[in-house]
């Protein structure tokens, strides 16, 4: 009989430690999921933030090389003839 109790109680103590182990070692885990996470994000936003800056600095640098180089040639008088005559 003491030896069936003494099995019972060592199992219960087991059982016991396993669950308190178990909830220990997934709030671990999930800790660390969320931080990878929350890291994973920022530097998502941080690599964004740097293609942002390089595109801003890339169309400065553009437009100020290309902004005498390009001039539109509108015609002041309106739709040219030609392009009437085709359309008739």
């Amino acid at each position: 009989m003491f030896g069936l109790i003494t099995v019972g109680a060592v199992m219960v103590m087991k059982a016991l430690f396993d669950l308190a182990l178990n909830d220990k070692i997934e709030m671990w885990l999930l800790d660390r999921r969320i931080t990878a996470y929350w890291q994973r994000i920022a530097k998502d936003e941080q690599q964004r933030k740097k293609m942002q800056d390089s595109l801003k600095t890339f169309q400065a640098e553009n437009q100020t090389s290309r902004i005498p180089q390009i001039s539109p040639q509108y015609e002041t008088e309106g739709v040219s003839t030609d392009f009437l005559a085709t359309l008739q």
